[in-house]
């Protein structure tokens, strides 16, 4: 049996899918969140504000696509874009086979403060096969709803000409997965 044990510096288990740690027994998510510490984010903001400058619609128009759920960060990256940044973002979402009362609530209170949406409904037929598909073959009962998520966004990006697309945080990433996508 493998040992159990948990991060040096947090709590993540050595049992957490796709986590790793280093020699000294802290996290993929603890080195993440060390390495964010060095960056320069006045000059990350300063090129963030060019790129926003480049894609502000001359006449009123959607000037990005947020993909929201009604959980933190997405409506966390639409509210300072809207707010701070002085953009025009349309949300989406692409809807889960299974919605929980609370996420649809948390979406409904976001939509309902002042954000144009557009809400998605995947092919049920195509979502149930790739779904199977994912389980059969990476354990992922969900497969479908992700390639969902991410082709929605696209071909509603290219369908209404906006390229400037804001994906939130990676969970895998800054919670102790797979760090091939920091």
């Amino acid at each position: 049996m493998e040992n159990i044990f948990w991060c040096k510096n947090c709590l993540n288990m050595s049992t957490r899918p796709r986590i790793s740690f280093n020699k000294h027994g802290i996290c993929n998510a603890c080195q993440w969140s060390d390495l964010k510490k060095t960056f320069d984010w006045k000059k990350r903001e300063q090129k963030l504000k060019t790129l926003l400058s480049k894609y502000k619609s001359k006449d009123g128009g959607f000037d990005c696509i947020v993909p929201v759920s009604g959980g933190k960060d997405g409506s966390y990256v639409a509210h300072q874009l809207k707010h701070k940044y002085k953009m025009n973002p349309l949300t989406i979402t692409s809807r889960p086979a299974l919605s929980l009362e609370i996420g649809e609530r948390n979406l409904k209170s976001f939509i309902n403060s002042g954000y144009d949406h557009i809400h998605v409904t995947p092919n049920e037929k195509a979502m149930r096969k790739l779904n199977k598909l994912g389980f059969i073959h990476m354990g992922f009962p969900y497969y479908g709803w992700l390639i969902s998520i991410y082709s929605v966004i696209v071909k509603v990006s290219a369908k209404f000409k906006i390229p400037l697309i804001f994906f939130a945080e990676n969970g895998e990433v800054e919670y102790g997965g797979s760090y091939n996508t920091n």
